[in-house]
């Protein structure tokens, strides 16, 4: 009976997910990417952009992921639902992992399973479960590695070397699965095991330098998409507006307290309270997210102390050590949501901690998963694209139906642009790049999305467009008016 309740949570948790894919195509930008590099490696060109002209090496996307997306691809074809489903499975199999793991800590393992059901039907979760991104694969990979863990610390079973690999996996997959590789080697040294703890760092480390290295001696491309996330990590300003220059440690330093800042009081009531995202910065609603926040913030802090003086240390190390990312060019509920089990879990416990009465905490609880069926009810289940989203889909499948085969095309999410054009594409370009993508099978797609991390260039390439009517010829326009196709034709 206790087998099948399980099994029947589980399956419920990939039943929410499943029933919240609403889109085929990818349109992220970065799923499109790592399908085109698993796409290259399924016809074996390797790790490249098959999509942009030249065909450089692909110099950002770590292997693990990909080459198993190639695999798929091999076996399967290019099926991105089917893609998405085995993400949608992936997130699935990690909540059995981390239910298994949690009855093994020492604390009331009701707060673990609401925990649980709090992480697996906020909204943030559900939305990522189903996309072609690193981020399934990696809570799964992380879950699988805390619970092997823990399983070899207990009874040394199962083998080492799955742990290892399990782990190694994981690194491969995202860099911030270091954060997960350094609390395994510190409890090892810990316990004395000495070896061990050097293997379970050192092998995932050769390979990742090993990675990189091949990284760095061929991120000198054509375009500006090359170069690598180290690259991006030290310069000055930020992942959506790197200024020139490298970033000394005061700006470092100052740059990673205002995103410990803007995670505190913003993303985590975010996260945990999916309405509070409908509070808008200048609304006079605004003190009570930011009081949220640090409400909420502080109670996570008790529940994670709390955890630490019940010896769980292994998930005190991994949460302690993934704050890391505020050190990270960027910051959003993208790169909290796969440690958003552990944000649950400490809040449950800092509740019970406060609180005293488990009834009280289980009716707060209750609220904060009700909140999260109705933001899923909201958000995901009857989600819809924007219009401005469906109309850059419209436009480039007909880019698609009638551009020349030879046509280059420039837009955002350029990557998104190939799978639906099926053309050479690159993203849009800065200024000084602009004379290397003129050309007479250029087209330029303009369409009205605000995407943060391409707005200057939008603007930018918008005025140049519009200000060199001689230059660019306008064939075609989307029914809805919010997408256009201009042809660089400089004789006209």
């Amino acid at each position: 009976m206790r087998n099948l309740i399980l099994f029947l949570s589980v399956f419920s948790v990939f039943l929410l997910i499943f029933l919240s894919i609403h889109e085929f195509y990818p349109l992220e930008g970065d799923d499109g990417r790592y399908l085109v590099v698993a796409q290259s490696l399924s016809l074996g060109k390797g790790f490249t952009l098959i999509n942009a002209p030249l065909e450089p090496p692909d110099t950002r996307v770590m292997p693990f992921y990909t080459v198993l997306l190639a695999g798929l691809i091999n076996i399967f074809g290019v099926n991105f639902f089917l893609l998405r489903v085995v993400s949608a499975l992936l997130v699935s199999l990690a909540a059995l992992f981390l239910f298994l793991t949690y009855k093994k800590l020492n604390f009331d393992i009701s707060l673990g399973v609401f925990s649980l059901a709090l992480f697996f039907t906020n909204p943030y979760t559900v939305y990522t479960g189903w996309q072609i991104l690193t981020e399934p694969i990696f809570i799964f990979l992380s879950a699988l590695s805390i619970y092997l863990m823990c399983s070899y610390l207990e009874k040394k079973k199962p083998s080492f070397f799955w742990v290892v690999l399990a782990s190694s996996a994981c690194f491969l997959c995202r860099y911030v699965g270091m954060f997960l590789i350094i609390p395994f080697a510190i409890i090892l040294a810990w316990k004395r095991e000495f070896k061990k703890a050097v293997i379970i760092f050192g092998v995932p480390f050769i390979l990742f330098c090993l990675w990189n290295m091949r990284s760095f001696f061929i991120s000198s491309g054509p375009f500006f998409y090359s170069g690598t996330y180290f690259e991006e990590l030290l310069r000055k300003g930020d992942y959506i507006s790197n200024k020139a220059g490298w970033i000394n440690i005061f700006e470092l330093l100052k740059r990673s307290a205002y995103y410990l800042v803007v995670y505190l009081l913003d993303i985590v009531p975010d996260f945990i309270i999916y309405p509070l995202k409908f509070i808008a910065v200048y609304s006079l609603l605004w003190p009570i997210k930011l009081v949220s926040g640090f409400v909420l913030s502080a109670v996570t802090l008790i529940g994670f102390i709390y955890c630490l003086l019940r010896k769980n240390i292994l998930i005190c190390l991994y949460f302690l050590f993934y704050l890391g990312i505020i050190f990270i060019p960027a910051y959003g509920v993208r790169y909290l949501v796969v440690v958003g089990i552990l944000v649950y879990l400490f809040l449950a416990l800092g509740l019970a901690k406060i609180m005293k009465n488990k009834k009280v905490v289980s009716f707060v609880l209750s609220i904060l998963l009700f909140l999260n069926l109705w933001g899923n009810l909201k958000e995901n289940l009857f989600y819809k694209n924007a219009p401005e989203l469906e109309s850059y889909k419209t436009t480039l499948l007909w880019a698609k139906d009638n551009l020349p085969d030879d046509a280059l095309v420039i837009a955002k999410k350029s990557f998104s642009a190939w799978w639906l054009a099926k053309r050479k594409t690159l993203d849009y370009p800065e200024k000084s790049e602009l004379g290397g993508y003129l050309g007479k099978s250029s087209y330029f797609v303009l369409d009205s999305r605000d995407i943060l991390s391409r707005r200057e260039r939008d603007v930018f390439l918008r005025l140049f467009v519009y200000e060199h009517k001689n230059y660019f010829k306008e064939i075609y326009t989307a029914p809805d008016g919010l997408t256009k196709i201009f042809k660089y034709e400089p004789e006209a």
